[in-house]
């Protein structure tokens, strides 16, 4: 096993873990990251958006496999989270974690999965039925955006 894919596999174990001190050296300190529900964070806030995320969660776990060298730095992975949300509904998020390492760290990082998924877990039938929408998924992006910005504030 080389050293890159050791790397993903300690900042998965951390993540599961929830051991924010050891994804700190794991990520570049000028990381990006991109998802679907929370958009473009880099630097600092990608570890508070994680803490954020794992934090508000009732219980958390994240599975992975199948870690593809694609060359150049560039690595992805199947990822499966796991958790009760605050509306106490049970979720399994399937995604594929896009990630760039640069001098042993990770220096990009972006998840690839359906809103529309999510919102079908989570939000039930009306998830199911208008979760597709750009509105209705702009506004679960902004809820997520607006309890983000609460945890800055209340952390800082």
């Amino acid at each position: 096993m080389d050293f890159n894919h050791q790397l993903i596999v300690d900042f998965f174990n951390a993540l599961h873990e929830g051991d924010f001190t050891k994804m700190h050296y794991i990520y570049a300190n000028d990381i990006a990251y991109f998802d679907p529900l929370h958009q473009y964070v880099n630097d600092e806030q990608v570890l508070l958006m994680w803490q954020c995320r794992i934090e508000s969660c009732r219980s958390f776990s994240a599975e992975w496999s199948n870690i593809v060298d694609e060359g150049d730095g560039y690595y992805t992975v199947d990822v499966l989270l796991i958790y009760v949300s605050q509306r106490n509904k049970s979720i399994q998020l399937k995604l594929k974690s896009y990630l760039r390492i640069v001098d042993n760290k990770i220096a990009e990082h972006s998840d690839a999965y359906s809103i529309h998924n999510l919102c079908k877990q989570d939000r039930g039938w009306i998830g199911y039925w208008i979760g597709w929408n750009r509105m209705y998924q702009n506004r679960l992006k902004l809820e997520a955006r607006k309890a983000f910005i609460k945890f800055v504030h209340n952390n800082a």
